[in-house]
C-alpha cells in the first residue's frame, strides 16, 4: 500500500514537471518549423498524449522498476514509438525535410532538458536535497512551495523561450539549410548516441541488439512516410496537371469559339455595307429587272455562306465541331461529322469541351506525323449513356500524347465511364462512353 500511494505521489509530481516540458519541446516545433494554427490543433494532442504516456512510463521504471534488460527493452522500444510518432506527424503536417525535423528536434530537447532540470537542480541545491527527492515529496505545505516554486520558474523559463525563438528562429526553416551533411552528421550523432548510450553502458548484447534493431526499424519507417508522401505529392502534381489541361482545353475551345464568332460578325458588317451601297447604286441607277435578279441571288448565296452546319443545340459545342472541320479541311483530312441526339446533362459543358478537345487534338495535331487523311466522328445520346467515337487512319502512337490521354480517361473516370482504344481493320478507333 505503501509502495502504491509512493508510485501515485511520484508520478503525479512528476506529471506536472513532465507538461511544462512537453510545452516546452511543443513551442521550439511550433516556432521553429513554422507549424500553421490549424495544424497545430491536430499535432498538440498526439504529441502530448505520446510524450506524457512514455515520460511517465520512464519515471515509473526509474524509480520504481529493476535494473534488468527487460526494464531497459521496454523503455527503449517506448521510446523509439514515441519519437515515431511524433516524428511522423511532424512529417505529414509541416511536409518539412527531415533534417529540419531532426534539427528542430534537437534543439527542442536541448531547450526542454534546460527548463524542466534547471530549476530542479537550483531549488534542490538550495534546500541541500538530492534532485530526485523534488518529485517525490510527498503533501505538506512547505513541499507545496516548494512545488510551486519550481513549477513559476519552469513557466518564466518557457516565457523567455517563447520570446527568444519567436524573435529570432520564427519559421526559422523556410529558407534552404546550407551545408547539409555537417548538420546530418551532427544530428545522427545526436539522435544515435541518445538511444545506444544506455545500451553501451550496460554491457549487454541483447540490449545493443535491441538498440540496433530499433534504429534500423525507425528510420525504415521515416523512409517509408517520406516515400509515401513522396508518392501522394506526385499524384497530386499529375492531378493538378490534368486540371490545367482540362482547363488550358477548354480556353482554347472557347477562344476559337470567340474567333470564329467575331470573324463571321466581321464578314457579316462587310456584306452589310456592300449591299447597303449596292442598293443606293439600284435607287439612282436604272437597273433591269435581270441585273436585281443577279444580285438577289449573289445576296443569297453570300446568306448560305455564312449559315454553319448546326450539329447540335449548344452554340459553344457547335462551334467546336465547326472550327475542327475547319481545321481538318485546311490540314487536308477528310472528316465526317455525325451527331444524334446530343443528349449530355450528365457532363458539364466544361468537362465535356475538354473531353472533345482532347480527343479531337490526339488526332488533328500530329496529323502531319501520323498520316491521318479520313475522320470519322460521331456522338450520340444511346440508351442512358453518352457516346463518343473517333475513328480514323494513319500510324498513331497513343504513348506519345500521355498527357491528352490521361485528361479524356480523369474525365471519363469521373462519371464512372469507360474508355476504349484500338486499332481494328487498319483502322484507329478511339471510344468514350459515359
Amino acid at each position: 500500500m505503501e509502495k502504491t500511494n509512493d508510485v501515485i505521489i511520484t508520478l503525479i509530481n512528476g506529471g506536472f514537471y513532465e507538461i511544462f516540458l512537453i510545452f516546452a519541446m511543443y513551442y521550439s516545433f511550433v516556432i521553429l518549423l513554422g507549424i500553421e494554427k490549424s495544424k497545430r490543433r491536430i499535432f498538440l494532442p498526439i504529441f502530448f498524449a505520446s510524450m506524457l504516456t512514455f515520460n511517465l512510463t520512464i519515471m515509473y521504471y526509474t524509480y520504481f522498476g529493476d535494473d534488468s534488460v527487460n526494464s531497459k527493452c521496454i523503455i527503449l522500444m517506448l521510446q523509439g514509438i514515441n519519437t515515431l510518432i511524433y516524428f511522423c506527424t511532424l512529417k505529414v503536417i509541416t511536409k518539412k525535410k527531415y533534417l529540419e525535423i531532426f534539427i528542430s528536434d534537437m534543439i527542442a530537447q536541448i531547450i526542454s532538458i534546460v527548463i524542466s532540470f534547471s530549476p530542479i537542480t537550483i531549488i534542490a541545491h538550495i534546500l541541500g536535497k538530492k534532485q530526485r527527492t523534488l518529485i517525490t515529496l510527498e503533501l505538506s505545505l512547505n513541499n507545496i512551495i516548494t512545488f510551486a516554486t519550481v513549477l513559476v520558474i519552469m513557466i518564466v523559463l518557457i516565457a523567455i523561450e517563447k520570446y527568444v525563438l519567436k524573435r529570432f528562429f520564427d519559421d526559422y526553416f523556410k529558407s534552404e539549410i546550407k551545408h547539409r551533411i555537417f548538420w546530418w552528421i551532427i544530428v545522427l550523432i545526436f539522435t544515435i548516441s541518445g538511444l545506444t548510450t544506455t545500451a553501451i553502458q550496460s554491457g549487454s548484447t541483447i540490449f545493443i541488439a535491441m538498440n540496433i534493431i530499433m534504429i534500423i526499424i525507425m528510420f525504415s519507417v521515416l523512409y517509408a512516410v517520406s516515400w509515401f508522401m513522396r508518392l501522394q505529392k506526385e499524384k497530386q502534381i499529375k492531378k493538378e496537371n490534368q486540371i490545367l489541361s482540362i482547363e488550358n482545353a477548354v480556353m482554347k475551345e472557347y477562344y476559337n469559339t470567340l474567333k470564329f464568332q467575331m470573324e463571321r460578325t466581321r464578314k457579316f458588317r462587310h456584306d452589310i455595307e456592300k449591299h447597303m451601297n449596292l442598293i443606293k447604286d439600284i435607287q439612282t441607277s436604272k437597273r433591269s429587272k435581270q441585273d436585281i435578279l443577279k444580285y438577289v441571288g449573289q445576296i443569297e448565296e453570300q446568306y448560305n455562306n455564312l449559315k454553319t452546319i448546326d450539329y447540335c443545340g449548344n452554340p459553344v459545342i457547335n462551334a467546336i465541331f465547326v472550327n475542327r472541320r475547319e481545321q481538318c479541311e485546311n490540314q487536308g483530312i477528310n472528316i465526317k461529322i455525325k451527331v444524334g441526339n446530343f443528349d449530355a446533362k450528365q457532363i458539364s459543358e466544361m468537362d465535356l469541351v475538354a473531353l472533345l478537345s482532347n480527343i479531337f487534338d490526339l488526332v488533328i495535331e500530329n496529323s502531319e506525323v501520323t498520316n491521318v487523311k479520313n475522320l470519322d466522328f460521331k456522338c450520340s445520346k444511346e440508351k442512358n449513356n453518352f457516346l463518343i467515337c473517333i475513328k480514323f487512319d494513319g500510324n498513331f502512337n497513343k504513348n506519345k500524347d500521355k498527357m491528352k490521354i490521361s485528361v479524356i480517361k480523369e474525365i471519363t473516370e469521373k462519371y464512372q465511364g469507360v474508355f476504349d482504344d484500338k486499332y481494328l481493320n487498319g483502322a484507329n478507333e478511339i471510344t468514350v462512353i459515359i
